[in-house]
């Protein structure tokens, strides 16, 4: 095999992974990067108050709403979840942070969030915490996301 061909050959094999990866230079974008980890591991605490299907009412753990972004940057009863621009001082990165032992670890199923997570919400914040277009995700009685 030609060396054009295996440098093009793996090009196509590594552009999924090179895609994935999140580069320092690059910008974070919210909606491609940071609301899929927030919509698959926060929200199912961290939303609107909502009934059970048995009739129990759910409210967001620690008053933290992250489905809507105006809310989300209100914070919950800990204060200020994010600090624009400062990760270090963000009660959300020192959570995230946090021993997989730890009794305050977030989100407290299924472990820590990976690395690659944890890096970039750290990156968003430093970037200024932008939400870019997104204002807000909607459930439905169920807990399912709706389709906007």
């Amino acid at each position: 095999m030609k060396s054009s061909t295996r440098f093009t050959l793996l090009a196509i094999i590594a552009q999924p992974f090179v895609a994935a990866t999140l580069r320092a230079e690059d910008k974070v974008d919210f909606e491609k990067t940071i609301l899929p980890i927030f919509e698959e591991k926060c929200m199912s605490c961290h939303r609107a108050e909502y009934k059970t299907p048995e009739g129990r009412t759910k409210k967001p753990k620690g008053e933290l709403r992250m489905d809507d972004a105006k809310l989300f940057m209100e914070g919950g009863e800990s204060g200020d979840t994010v600090v624009a621009g400062k990760p270090e001082k963000s009660k959300l990165v020192e959570l995230i942070e946090l021993d997989a032992e730890h009794d305050d670890v977030m989100p407290p199923k299924d472990g820590p969030l990976p690395k690659e997570d944890i890096a970039a919400i750290k990156k968003w914040i430093e970037e200024g915490a932008s939400f870019g277009n997104w204002t807000a995700t909607k459930f439905d009685a169920e807990g399912k996301k709706v389709a906007e």
